[in-house]
């Protein structure tokens, strides 16, 4: 088919609103002279220097400015990071559309409902290898493997060529479940000229070595589950659910009585369940229901606030722990 397109026509502007050097706040526009694609747009949690800042949210003004051009929002997965700034824009967005993998609307789903605002869009979710043409560009979503189901690199079809945003990843050459990251996918995309442009990033980087493959963290989990005397206390993601499956069937291995506490992570691991992702070990309870009197070496408590977050599950329960040894030394003096 002959190129009818003019130099004008066979252009690419992608616009940061934040995730550039930085964790958190991803979030890009990607503008056509056919429209804009939104791809993620994740918050940012406060640090010390933000006092009385609840979450950090990218700025918004370039997306009113466009918001008539917008072609739908493009997640590659459902970390905070990539989708907890939704609710702040989907109100100037009605009737937004948003792509994403089973899981990642899943949790966008239920982060909507709780801001009565999910009639202001539609989910749409796309699988593996799937294509999705928005305007001008064709976007094709590649599993990656990560510390959360279903996450997404893309590869995109533009005017000016081909695009890889690899998404969050890691890659593990024997990942405990799914595909992994598909590198012969991307590949292919490229194509034998290569890509015009590679959007990647990596936290650690520039750090020597390697990550721990999640067989390793697993078996390092086995020989705590196995030698513990008393009760065990895991911290993790509460969007981690290949991690909590592990710590589900280590539990069904040992024989031991897994209690949750956090209202992430029972919303997420419901989430899991509905969707074939996770597997309940057989003595399994929710704290905020109630929990009957179990012996400690046969507990694990499985807990939010991995990041020391202050409300969190862990945060509360170490400050529990150190107001009682503070009682308890009041006592003794």
């Amino acid at each position: 088919m002959a190129d009818n397109s003019t130099t004008d026509d066979r252009k690419l502007t992608i616009t940061p609103l934040g995730g550039l050097g930085e964790i958190g706040l991803n979030c890009q526009l990607w503008e056509t002279p056919c429209g804009v694609v939104m791809v993620d747009c994740g918050l940012m949690f406060p640090d010390e220097d933000h006092l009385g800042v609840d979450v950090l949210i990218p700025h918004f003004g370039a997306v009113r400015s466009i918001r008539d051009k917008l072609l739908g929002i493009v997640l590659t997965h459902g970390h905070e990071d990539h989708i907890g700034a939704l609710p702040w824009i989907v109100t100037e967005l009605n009737g937004a559309r948003i792509y994403g993998s089973p899981f990642t609307l899943a949790l966008v789903e239920n982060k909507l409902k709780e801001h009565d605002l999910l009639s202001n869009v539609e989910l749409v979710p796309v699988e593996p290898n799937d294509a999705m043409q928005l305007g001008d560009m064709c976007f094709h979503f590649f599993p990656v493997c990560h510390s959360i189901p279903h996450g997404y690199g893309l590869g995109v079809e533009t005017p000016i060529g081909r695009v890889i945003h690899s998404g969050d990843f890691k890659i593990d050459p024997r990942p405990l479940a799914g595909s992994g990251t598909d590198l012969e996918a991307i590949r292919a995309f490229a194509g034998p000229g290569g890509a015009r442009l590679l959007l990647s990033d990596s936290t650690n980087v520039l750090r020597p070595g390697r990550s721990l493959t999640e067989r390793e963290v697993k078996d390092s989990l086995k020989n705590v589950f196995g030698n513990a005397p008393g009760r065990i206390v895991v911290t993790l993601f509460s969007s981690h659910i290949q991690r909590i499956q592990e710590v589900f069937d280590l539990a069904r291995e040992f024989d031991k009585t897994v209690v949750i506490s956090g209202k992430s992570l029972a919303n997420n691991i419901d989430i899991a369940q509905n969707l074939g992702l996770c597997q309940l070990p057989p003595k399994f309870f929710n704290a905020h229901n109630g929990v009957p009197e179990i012996e400690p070496e046969k507990t694990v408590l499985l807990v939010t606030g991995a990041q020391g977050e202050p409300l969190s599950a862990l945060s509360r329960m170490v400050l529990a722990a150190t107001d009682n040894l503070l009682f308890a030394k009041a006592i003794l003096w």
